[in-house]
């Protein structure tokens, strides 16, 4: 009987859908919003989240600062710099810049020439940054740094590999925020897939077409960063915020396994916006007891790999609990 009322509540839990949703009900409906994707895969998934997010009402870019005010504020006015480790503090909302910071593009602008069209003032991508690190960061592509020339404590400015492009210039984010600034990248890369984005240090991480857009080497990694620092409650709030601001959102925060679809090791599965982790027939759950396998929380969380034991297991994960069947 116990095993049976656990069956029914982790098959309950997997029933509600995407924890994201559930947090911003208040704001969207993510499965009406995402509609048009239901049941796509891979390009056409891509296309389809083009449609949905790719007209963004993005504010003038000299109005970004009090957007900020409500997208990078912290609860004692500090200014959230996913840059550096400097703490410096808002005095109240404005269009004038905290002093020491400046606005830092997740993509440089000069990728696609510094054309002042939407993307040049997207907040999902826009965020407030320490002066010094924005100008050590420059144009360069994100990936790891193996041979490191500048560091703050947070971010690793250097050479690094980039694929087929060999040795370049690259930045690399704190470990904290690697799956943030993935999911920048996802968002870029699809809102504006029409946009080339190849000219200057772009040419080493993109590619002129719309589908998959980004290099293999890096849509490889940025997927790997995006599971190892899986979305959290920093990241939902701002997507809620920005989409309060520009009235798009970004998708990949919302479901934290898009991604996998697009890029990754879904894309032979049609993604399906009644929920955020994979769908039951992709569940690398093999029968053989003992053996190793690969599973998704119902909030899109992909949880470590270990021993299938058979039965309904709990695996706690950066504090969370999550109850999942195993077959």
């Amino acid at each position: 009987m116990k095993i049976l009322t656990r069956l029914l509540l982790a098959l309950s839990l997997i029933a509600c859908g995407p924890q994201s949703e559930r947090a911003t009900a208040q704001s969207v409906n993510l499965r009406t919003y995402y509609s048009r994707a239901d049941g796509k895969k891979k390009a056409e998934l891509k296309t389809a989240m083009y449609q949905i997010i790719g007209s963004p009402k993005v504010l003038d870019y000299g109005a970004l600062w009090s957007g900020f005010y409500d997208t990078d504020r912290m609860a004692d006015n500090q200014v959230r710099d996913r840059y550096s480790n400097e703490k410096r503090y808002f005095s109240g909302k404005s269009n004038n810049a905290v002093s020491g910071m400046n606005k830092e593009h997740g993509i440089a602008n000069s990728w696609w020439g510094k054309t002042k069209n939407a993307a040049y003032s997207d907040l999902h991508h826009l965020m407030p940054s320490d002066i010094k690190a924005n100008s050590d960061k420059s144009n360069f592509g994100m990936g790891i740094v193996t041979k490191v020339s500048k560091t703050n404590g947070s971010i690793k400015v250097g050479k690094g590999t980039a694929g087929n492009n060999g040795t370049v210039n690259l930045w690399e984010p704190a470990d904290n925020w690697k799956g943030d600034f993935a999911r920048i990248y996802f968002y870029l890369v699809t809102a504006y897939q029409e946009l080339n984005m190849v000219q200057t240090e772009g040419a080493n991480t993109m590619q002129t077409n719309t589908y998959p857009k980004l290099q293999p080497w890096a849509y490889q990694l940025y997927l790997k960063w995006s599971r190892e620092d899986p979305v959290d409650d920093i990241e939902r709030a701002r997507n809620d915020a920005v989409y309060k601001i520009q009235g798009n959102r970004n998708p990949f925060i919302d479901y934290p396994t898009l991604a996998e679809f697009i890029w990754g090791d879904s894309t032979a599965y049609a993604f399906d916006v009644t929920q955020s982790h994979i769908p039951a027939t992709h569940v690398k759950s093999p029968r053989a007891v003992g053996a190793e396998e690969e599973v998704f929380d119902v909030s899109g969380r992909r949880v470590p790999r270990r021993q299938n034991k058979g039965g309904v297991q709990v695996v706690r994960r950066r504090g969370t609990t999550t109850k999942r069947v195993v077959k």
